[in-house]
């Protein structure tokens, strides 16, 4: 008997479909599962790979996403440290694909900072693991997948903070690097590097100033706690290097604010003097300058001056050009000191003082001759001028350091009676 036929197909060939279909649908289920393993699995084969099968699979697993995070995030204390390493790897590339997605690109856009995505949250308290690794390359690594996270890693600034002092020069340059990419959050705990202690090293300080000189932009409490270095006699180089380039371009609010806490706080007078003069805020602010101008911290007298000397034309600045030099020539050597640096730190709008500035050469104070010879640089004189006019302080220099009176000796009258 023939088989019967529905729209041209026979019944038999339906039903044989059909097994295959239902078939088909019982191994779905299975093939699923094996599919949501591969990343585990792949985790699996990282965990016990030779040496040379390492990056490929760590590739394979950055390309399946952070799905395999769990997993991964166990191998962070991994035994080897090259594999400890790759867990650091795979998680920059998975925060730097996150920032290519449209929501973050549209926080991006409106000038906001997207969150962190669901998935990568786990992600950060482990990197903080790693920065602490006792291997270099494994701290180096984590350091450097900070600056892929950006903001993301602000829970991280104080581990990065203290990658800066790390005895491998590689750490701390990823963690300068990844600095710049976490932004202004991090200023706070860099300022409070800065703070002079027993444990403070230079050198951690100096990277401090190289980390904020990366953050743009920078806000009033940075920019003045920076400014407090330029009389550091191993840091003040760099500080002024990181302000010459933050202070003109900072907004006006960062004048306002560092003016109120000039005003709360006396200390901070002299650096923001310094600041207004370099923000070319002087104008704006002249009051408050000129009340300065009293204040009983020679420095902060001497700053004011040099800040109104910056903004105002030569013919109306005879008054701060004379405190200038009369606090060149003062008896007491700190306010001495102290109007030296401010009249040298001018550059060429403090060509007036280059004769004050050369007789201080000769000054007993070892300070002060050294602070006269940089603003004689900053003026221009380098090279052979600086060493004719050190050589010419030197021969016509008295005794007692101060300039002898130029009138010429009177003529010995002979006696007449003899």
């Amino acid at each position: 008997m023939r088989a019967e036929a529905l729209d041209g197909w026979p019944i038999a060939t339906l039903r044989g479909v059909g097994l295959l279909l239902a078939i088909a649908a019982l191994c779905a289920p299975a093939l699923h599962a094996e599919e949501d393993d591969l990343p585990d699995e792949l985790v699996r084969q990282l965990a016990e790979a030779d040496a040379d099968d390492r990056e490929d699979l760590a590739i394979k697993i950055k390309e399946a996403g952070p799905q395999a995070a769990p997993a991964l995030l166990t191998l962070a204390r991994h035994r080897d440290a090259q594999i400890r390493g790759f867990v650091s790897t795979i998680l920059a590339g998975w925060a730097a694909a996150a920032w290519h997605e449209d929501a973050a690109q549209k926080a991006l856009e409106a000038k906001k900072t997207p969150p962190i995505p669901a998935n990568l949250k786990d992600t950060v308290e482990v990197l903080g693991q790693l920065l602490d690794d006792p291997a270099e390359s494994v701290r180096a690594k984590a350091a450097g997948a900070c600056e892929y996270y950006g903001p993301w890693a602000a829970p991280l600034v104080p581990a990065l903070v203290k990658a800066l002092g790390d005895p491998d020069g590689g750490v701390a340059k990823e963690a300068l690097r990844a600095f710049e990419q976490v932004g202004p959050v991090a200023l706070p705990d860099l300022v409070g590097t800065l703070a002079d202690g027993p444990a403070r090293k230079d050198i951690v300080r100096n990277r401090a100033l190289i980390a904020i000189a990366r953050i743009k932009p920078l806000d009033a409490p940075t920019l003045l706690a920076v400014a407090k270095l330029l009389d550091h006699p191993d840091l003040g180089l760099r500080a002024r290097t990181v302000l010459e380039a933050a202070a003109p371009g900072a907004a006006p609010e960062a004048a306002e604010a560092a003016v109120k806490l000039a005003d709360a706080t006396p200390a901070l007078r002299w650096p923001a003097a310094w600041l207004l003069g370099r923000m070319g805020a002087g104008k704006a602010h002249a009051e408050t300058l000129k009340g300065w101008l009293k204040d009983p911290e020679p420095l902060a007298q001497a700053y004011a001056a040099a800040a109104l000397v910056r903004q105002k034309p030569e013919a109306e600045s005879a008054a701060e050009r004379k405190l200038l030099l009369d606090g060149l020539d003062a008896e007491d050597r700190g306010k001495r000191r102290a109007f030296t640096r401010a009249a040298g730190d001018l550059g060429k709008r403090g060509l007036f003082a280059a004769d004050a500035l050369t007789w201080l050469l000769g000054d007993p104070d070892g300070e002060i001759r050294r602070l006269a010879r940089l603003g004689l640089v900053l003026q221009g004189h380098r090279g052979a001028d600086r060493d004719i006019l050190r050589r010419k302080t030197f021969e016509l220099r008295p005794i007692d350091w101060k300039p002898k009176d130029d009138k010429p000796d009177e003529p010995q009258v002979p006696d007449m009676e003899q």
